[in-house]
C-alpha cells in the first residue's frame, strides 16, 4: 500500500513537473524566511538578559509633568534622561532599592569621533553592571582622569591621554554587542564638569532592586514623590525591565 502511493506521489509530481517546482521552491522560501525571522526576533529579545542581575535592573524615566498643577502641553510626555543625584536619592529614599547609578554618553570631537563610544559612568552603575573598576576609581577631586577600556580597543593608553587626556587605569571584558550600551571607553563621571546639578538632565539612570522586592508595589511608590531641589510639584517615575529597553 505504501509503495503505491509512493508511486502515485511521484507520478504526479513528474506530470505536473513545473507546478511542482514552483510549490516546492516557495516552501523552500517561505521556511527560510520564518527560520530567519526566528532568530532575529529571538536576538532581539535577548538585549541585555546576560548581565548577572538583569531581572532586577531597571532604567529609571520621568513623566516630569503628570502631577504638575499647572496645564501644560506635554503632561504625558516621558523622559529618558535625568538629573546626576537622582540616583544616590532613589537608593536613600526607597529601602526596595539595592543600587543606583548613572551612566552618560560622550562623543569626543578629534579624529576618530566616530569610532569612539565614550560613556561616563559613576560606581553605582559599576556595582549594578559587575565592571571591575573600584570605587576609588570614582572619587572626586582626583588630580587624574581616570577611564577604563574594553580588553580589545584599537587604541592604547598613550593615544587616549594623547587625544582626550584620560589616564587609562583599568580594562574591563568585552562587552556583547547584544546590548543598549556600546561602549569602548568608561570615564569617570566625576571628570566630568557641573554634572551633580539637579537642573542638568543629561544622565540615564539605573536602579537594582532587591530580591523578592514587590515591582507593583514600588511602581505605585514611584508614582508620586516630591524632590524640592528638583521641582516644587510632585514628580512620576517609571521603571522599565532592562530586558525590555530595546
Amino acid at each position: 500500500m505504501l509503495k503505491h502511493n509512493f508511486t502515485i506521489a511521484l507520478r504526479n509530481l513528474l506530470k505536473y513537473k513545473t507546478q511542482n517546482i514552483i510549490s516546492i521552491i516557495g516552501l523552500a522560501i517561505g521556511f527560510a524566511c520564518f527560520a530567519l525571522s526566528a532568530l532575529w526576533i529571538r536576538w532581539e529579545m535577548s538585549y541585555d538578559n546576560f548581565h548577572a542581575n538583569a531581572d532586577r535592573i531597571y532604567r529609571v524615566h520621568t513623566a516630569i509633568n503628570k502631577w504638575n498643577p499647572v496645564e501644560t502641553p506635554d503632561l504625558g510626555l516621558i523622559q529618558e534622561r535625568n538629573s546626576y543625584p537622582l540616583a544616590n536619592w532613589l537608593k536613600t529614599t526607597f529601602p526596595e532599592i539595592e543600587e543606583a547609578g548613572n551612566i552618560r554618553p560622550e562623543f569626543p570631537i578629534g579624529h576618530f569621533f566616530s569610532e569612539i563610544n565614550l560613556f561616563f559612568i559613576d560606581y553605582g552603575f559599576a556595582r549594578i553592571f559587575d565592571l571591575p573598576m573600584p570605587e576609588s576609581f570614582f572619587v572626586h577631586g582626583r588630580t587624574d582622569r581616570p577611564a577604563a577600556v574594553v580588553e580589545n580597543f584599537k587604541f592604547d593608553a598613550e593615544t587616549i591621554k594623547e587625544m582626550y587626556n584620560y589616564d587609562v587605569l583599568a580594562t574591563f571584558p568585552v562587552r556583547r554587542p547584544n546590548s543598549i550600551h556600546k561602549v569602548d571607553l568608561f570615564v569617570a563621571a566625576s571628570s566630568e564638569r557641573g554634572s551633580e546639578q539637579w537642573n542638568t538632565q543629561v544622565w540615564e539612570t539605573y536602579i537594582l532592586v532587591h530580591s523578592g522586592v514587590h515591582i507593583e508595589g514600588l511602581k505605585a511608590k514611584l508614582d508620586k514623590v516630591n524632590i524640592p531641589e528638583w521641582r516644587n510639584y510632585p514628580i512620576s517615575f517609571v521603571i522599565t525591565p532592562i530586558k525590555k529597553l530595546r
